[in-house]
């Protein structure tokens, strides 16, 4: 290909730079080619991130890029190829155990599915408004509602600021997964329902953003959080 930009000036070829006035420099910790695949992509972005999630610290893997970049297929990928969030998935369930076992105490894992479209918040894993919306998958979960509501079909869910726990999207649906297959056939029934159109890069592109949440809520054997 083609470079984009040269360092020491031996090439005019700058296309990021042409017709600015000002030049732009980025830095990036990694960059990857086309001898990639994504076990290696996930081992060097997002993989030492599981183990700090199981002892209680917060961590997000976010994707960026144009229509057509790939962000889908880096993040969730394909049955042959899968991608990070997948990868993320197995290694949380494959550590859990031992990790449990090792510091006496079980986990709670729960996860959530929003998309943000034009300024909506919609629950990918409620879209209908009903609790029994994925009562028929044969998957391995249990399924709570963290305020009791079911929300409201075609409407939009609220964001509200909890003064303990921070923004909060009021009548967002949990679900209790039981294992990393249960995760994904959550991610794939919440994909189902992004919104989509056709651009001139992609026939299917999804026209919000989204965001797939896991929750994992550890205790001690005693009882106490």
């Amino acid at each position: 290909g083609h470079a984009v930009s040269s360092g020491d000036g031996s090439t005019n070829l700058n296309y990021l730079n042409s017709g600015r006035s000002k030049e732009k420099r980025y830095a990036f910790d990694r960059v990857f080619d086309e001898n990639d695949d994504q076990v290696a992509v996930y081992e060097a972005t997002a993989r030492y991130l599981v183990p700090s999630v199981l002892d209680g610290y917060n961590a997000t893997v976010f994707a960026y890029g144009q229509t057509g970049a790939g962000k889908t297929h880096t993040m969730i990928g394909t049955s042959g190829e899968p991608g990070v969030m997948v990868l993320a998935f197995r290694d949380l369930f494959a550590m859990s155990g031992a990790h449990a076992l090792k510091n006496r105490v079980t986990h709670k894992i729960t996860v959530s599915f929003l998309e943000v479209y034009n300024e909506s918040i919609f629950d990918l894993l409620n879209p209908g408004g009903t609790k029994e919306e994925f009562s028929d998958k044969p998957v391995e979960w249990k399924s709570s509602h963290k305020d009791g509501s079911s929300g409201e079909a075609g409407k939009g869910l609220e964001l509200r600021e909890d003064p303990h726990k921070g923004p909060q999207v009021t009548g967002l649906r949990d679900l209790e997964v039981l294992s990393a297959d249960g995760v994904l056939a959550l991610l794939r029934a919440g994909n189902e329902v992004r919104h989509q159109a056709a651009t001139g890069a992609n026939s299917e592109s999804s026209r919000s953003h989204a965001v797939f949440q896991i929750m994992v809520e550890t205790k001690d054997q005693a009882g106490a959080a």
